[in-house]
């Protein structure tokens, strides 16, 4: 008995999942429902049968909350998933990943088989995908040139923001009609002229749109360097071409709307922006103002008398250098009278021409000074009435003559009221007078 080797049941259960699991693959079976149950929890249980035998099959929430119908007993299905193993129960089952009406099954399975095929390829990536522009000047449209869905899309563009339209006329229905599609991609992509592109076709059955589940028009739209927009049925369809597009739109209708800005929506934006401007403008404006006021404010009592001081400066070292001339003059007069004194004495007459003729030559040479000084008084006489003139000009006497006056308290000048309390005592000084006030009510 040692050498024979004994398995428990969860052992061998769990080794059929294994050989189940690793050696069957994702497959596809059609059959008829029975045993139908739907759980609380959301779970799906049932059968599938044909005339021979029975599968049990589970269907998860996770899986089935996306199902377009709601199945029942004898509805004959096709279901997609793998052949698993309950343990626990030693039973097998399929496990249902996407459950279809077998009606129209078939072309389910080939919509998903190229959508997950086109998936793995990445022409879905929004990486890929190109930018619809915000305004522009030549739309392209592709679709039936007698379809609703071209007038759809002319009312809207021209209500919305009128630009021109080259239409690329093309069956949307039939056996061609994917062929028709392409070729209407392919002349845009050569002829350019166009900003965006829209291809478009109203309602109908899905079979009737089925044609935009066509490999060929998928891999048009993912080669075309024009951004494209699709409006293909209803906001409940779904194709392979909506995934592939640049931008896919529930309506033809949605799908001229975002090719176009709306021209009412541009207005008010420009009307708000005017408006902004506007209200930034006056800001500027307003704040200068103030700040020129602060200016205007700044220039107290204190800044003029320190400008007439500076002023009075001015004027006194003006005065100093008059009152220097008049002594550098009365020292040149002692100089020529002590000259004069020594040359009488010094000299005797047969000397009296050549000190006739030097006593000429310091003559002249005074006078030239004192023509000098002249022009110099003259110049510092017209400095100092300019001087003068600004400072009655800058005087705050001249200022109060003109029937201002100005506020101090506690001998600082009072700018503005907001300085100002109720009881404050404050000095009002007039031209030739002043007078002492209280604040009763500031304002």
């Amino acid at each position: 008995m040692n050498d024979i080797e004994i398995f428990s049941v969860n052992e061998i259960n769990s080794h059929i999942k294994n050989i189940l699991e690793n050696n069957i693959p994702f497959l596809y079976v059609e059959g008829e429902i029975s045993n139908f149950v739907k759980h609380t929890s959301g779970h799906i249980y049932f059968s599938i049968k044909d005339q021979f035998s029975t599968i049990r099959c589970v269907f998860f929430r996770q899986n089935n909350y996306a199902l377009e119908f709601f199945p029942s007993n004898g509805d004959k299905v096709i279901l997609y998933g793998r052949i698993t193993l309950y343990v626990k129960g030693g039973n097998y089952q399929f496990n249902v990943n996407t459950m279809f009406n077998s009606g129209r099954g078939i072309l389910q399975i080939k919509f998903e088989q190229l959508k997950r095929k086109l998936q793995l390829e990445g022409l879905f990536e929004e990486e890929h995908k190109l930018p619809i522009p915000k305004y522009p000047k030549v739309v392209g449209v592709i679709t039936s040139a007698t379809g609703a869905a071209l007038q759809d899309i002319k009312n809207v563009i021209f209500r919305r923001f009128p630009v021109e339209l080259v239409v690329f006329p093309a069956t949307m229905q039939g056996e061609k009609s994917s062929r028709e599609v392409v070729k209407g991609i392919n002349y845009f992509e050569t002829n350019r002229g166009i900003d965006v592109l829209i291809i478009s076709r109203g309602g109908g059955s899905q079979d009737d749109l089925f044609v935009f589940n066509e490999e060929n028009i998928a891999r048009a739209i993912y080669d075309c360097s024009i951004p494209i927009i699709t409006g293909i049925g209803h906001e409940i369809d779904f194709t392979i071409a909506d995934f592939v597009a640049d931008l896919r739109a529930p309506t033809p209708s949605a799908a001229a709307e975002v090719a176009v800005p709306d021209k009412g929506e541009l207005l008010n934006t420009l009307s708000k922006i005017k408006k902004s401007l506007d209200l930034n403008v006056n800001s500027i404006f307003s704040k200068r103002e103030r700040h020129l006021m602060l200016k205007k404010s700044s220039l107290t009592e204190i800044n003029i008398e320190a400008n007439l001081n500076n002023q009075r400066n001015k004027l006194n070292q003006i005065i100093g250098k008059y009152e220097k001339i008049g002594l550098i003059n009365d020292y040149l007069n002692q100089k020529l009278s002590l000259i004069n004194q020594r040359l009488n004495h010094s000299f005797s007459e047969k000397s009296t021409s050549l000190l006739s003729s030097e006593k000429y030559k310091l003559t002249n040479l005074l006078q030239r000074l004192d023509s000098g000084v002249q022009q110099h008084v003259q110049s510092q006489d017209k400095e100092l009435e300019l001087l003068s003139t600004r400072l009655r000009m800058q005087s705050p006497k001249r200022i109060l003559d003109k029937g201002y006056a100005y506020v101090t308290m506690n001998k600082e000048i009072v700018s503005t009221a907001a300085n100002l309390d109720i009881g404050d005592i404050i000095d009002i000084r007039f031209a030739n007078s002043s007078v002492e006030a209280k604040i009763i009510k500031p304002k």
